[in-house]
């Protein structure tokens, strides 16, 4: 998908004060869009079979990027790709080793990766959010990871 389509989309939800997700197809369509609390969305059956093969994007208001509730919900749904949205970047995950879509299976070896990564961090970045440590985790586990910025004008 590309860049400009994401940023497009992401610009959408970025400084909402309560979570919003958006399901893209393969060519960066919206499929539908969802409305949720402060801290998660829930899904019904429409949206659990919405989200299937695609590509979910959903903001956090408080910042962040990937929680391991967003890790396991893009294995158990066989997502395209996890998408997290905070004031000012773009956090992208694809499955690993080029496959199209995350696997239940990869679930407890991504979160387990990042466990350990965190655990092992200097104690200075153990105290600010962990999003630096995506970047490693994607490294170790072949997954496919960007952050992309929000330009600032």
């Amino acid at each position: 998908m590309k860049r400009e389509i994401l940023l497009e989309h992401a610009s959408t939800i970025q400084d909402e004060p309560m979570e919003h997700g958006i399901v893209l197809d393969r060519d960066g369509e919206v499929c539908t869009r969802l409305s949720g609390g402060r801290s998660s969305i829930v899904f019904d059956h429409r949206t659990l079979h919405a989200v299937c093969h695609r590509v979910f994007m959903h903001n956090h208001p408080r910042g962040g990027a990937f929680s391991t509730a967003d890790i396991w919900t893009a294995c158990a749904l066989c997502m395209r790709g996890m998408v997290v949205v905070t004031h000012g970047c773009v956090h992208c995950l694809a499955p690993p080793g080029g496959r199209d879509f995350f696997c239940r299976d990869d679930y407890a070896d991504i979160v387990r990766c990042y466990r350990f990564r965190c655990l092992t961090a200097d104690l200075s970045k153990r105290l600010r959010p962990p999003d630096r440590v995506w970047k490693a985790v994607a490294a170790d586990m072949d997954l496919g990871y960007c952050a992309i910025p929000f330009q600032k004008e």
